[in-house]
């Protein structure tokens, strides 16, 4: 239905003149329930009574979850503390490994390599080649002297001790026999050829199969101590896990255990707040607890009985008066719609519903456009709003047209806002008064005057005609 906006203030100061002042209407709004936020639930909330909080403790919830997060924490603390543990005995076993076995290796290793080329420096002495095979000769013998002096002061497994020793003897034979082939080469080449093959070089066998003897002694060292830190890194991981697994299960199992005694009074209290949500107001939170949960529960048992007390209060009397207000409204022949700081309609009277012919049922929580579609009517009910304050309309501005099926119907409107205290305002109310039958009056002696000024007019001109003719 097309509709088109006019004015409020003279539609709400008619029906004020006719039924009761402004204030007395607001009122009515505030106890029917349009107004939101009354001041009288503040009042009500302020009749319970917040109990101080206890400092005294003997086991708060705090110090509940401290002490389970503190077991869990010592628990890792205990399970890193094991591990660190494991982590150093696997590093002294490698220590153990690079250090007391690897110089023994390094020296045997290169004992061999000295002596091999003192072995060929005396075949180059053989071969004719006396000066280099010499150099080579004592060069090397420094080399061997050298390391020899080191795998002595690195004596660390059993056995080793006696292996050197064959090394010492058999390196100073082995120098002897080398300055004997130097003499018997200057007398014959022959003999000093025999020399080295009958004495010379089974000296030189001798002392590197003692070479490479301390060299096994000391790799099969190693494999051992290899084994034993891989028995002790199984050992460290085995320990580790159970360790491991014994911290988390223990952690699990206390958090459950925590998780449980915090939810349980919790659950109470939701079941008791269904109770009391469904009108049950004897309902009672059982707890032993006397950390703040506990002390929740017995504020929210104060709570229930005195919600008990303010139920057992007459209810009926304020229900009566309730209904009575909004049978008042209700009784109203001009309409009345309530509309919320959103733009929704949140009461609408059945005078008002006849007026714009929708149904109450159907206009409720709908936006005030989408019922009543004129959009001058809604600028000023969003002005009213925006501004806290009834909008300036002229007198002549104030009038709402709607074509119905077979008629005009003029409503003359008010717009005024409810506020909730002094700076907030909780909803506007729209009052439409029918002034159909004083238009039709206004048109009827509009046209009334109209048409005795043209009769009268009629003769008036015949008269003067005449009047003109004669003269």
């Amino acid at each position: 239905m097309p509709l088109y906006a006019v004015s409020p203030q003279q539609a709400m100061d008619g029906f004020i003149k006719r039924s009761r002042s402004r204030n007395q209407l607001e009122q009515i709004f505030i106890k029917v329930g349009f107004q939101v936020g009354s001041e009288n639930v503040a009042t009500s909330a302020n009749r319970f009574e917040i109990v101080p909080e206890r400092n005294q403790m003997a086991w708060s919830l705090r110090r509940k979850i401290l002490f389970g997060y503190g077991l869990f924490m010592a628990l890792m603390v205990l399970v890193i503390v094991w591990a660190i543990n494991d982590l150093r005995r696997l590093g002294r076993a490698s220590d153990a490994i690079l250090s007391e076995n690897y110089k023994s290796i390094l020296a045997a290793e290169n004992m061999i390599d000295s002596i091999e080329r003192q072995d060929s420096a005396t075949l180059l002495v053989l071969l004719g080649y006396e000066e280099e095979g010499l150099n080579q000769f004592h060069e090397n013998e420094g080399h061997f002297l050298q390391w020899l002096a080191r795998a002595k002061d690195n004596i660390t497994i059993e056995g080793e001790e006696k292996v050197i020793e064959s090394i010492d003897q058999g390196y100073k034979s082995y120098l002897i026999y080398f300055s004997e082939l130097r003499s018997i080469h200057n007398r014959s080449h022959r003999e000093a050829a025999s020399f080295y093959h009958e004495t010379a070089l089974p000296n030189f066998k001798s002392v590197r199969d003692a070479c490479v003897s301390l060299r096994e002694i000391n790799s099969d060292t190693m494999f051992r101590a290899s084994a034993h830190a891989n028995n002790i890194a199984q050992k460290a991981t085995f320990s580790m896990s159970i360790f491991g697994l014994l911290a988390v299960a223990i952690g699990l199992g206390f958090s459950l255990l925590l998780s449980t005694v915090l939810v349980r009074p919790l659950r109470s209290m939701m079941k008791a707040t269904q109770k009391l949500a469904e009108g049950s107001y004897d309902v009672q939170v059982e707890t032993s607890s006397t950390d703040e949960l506990g002390h929740l529960a017995a504020e929210f048992n104060a709570m229930t009985r005195k919600l008990k007390a303010f139920h057992d209060l007459n209810i009926g009397e304020i229900v009566a008066e309730k209904r009575k207000n909004a049978a008042i409204i209700r009784s109203i022949d001009d309409g009345i719609i309530v509309v919320d700081s959103e733009l929704k309609i949140i009461n609408i009277n059945p005078a008002a519903s006849r007026m714009l012919e929708v149904e109450i049922d159907k206009a409720q929580s709908r936006h005030f456009l989408e019922v009543v579609k004129n959009e001058l009517l809604f600028d000023q009910i969003r002005q009213c709003i925006d501004f806290g304050k009834p909008p300036a309309i002229q007198d002549s501005s104030n009038i709402l047209f709607i074509q119905e099926q077979e008629a005009e119907r003029y409503y003359q409107f008010s717009i005024t806002p409810v506020h909730v205290g002094a700076d907030s305002m909780s909803a506007v109310v729209l009052v439409l008064r029918d002034v159909t039958k004083l238009k039709q009056l206004d048109r009827l002696k509009s046209e009334f005057v109209m048409a005795a000024s043209h009769e009268l007019r009629t003769p008036l001109t015949t008269i003067g005609m005449s009047l003109v003719l004669l003269i």
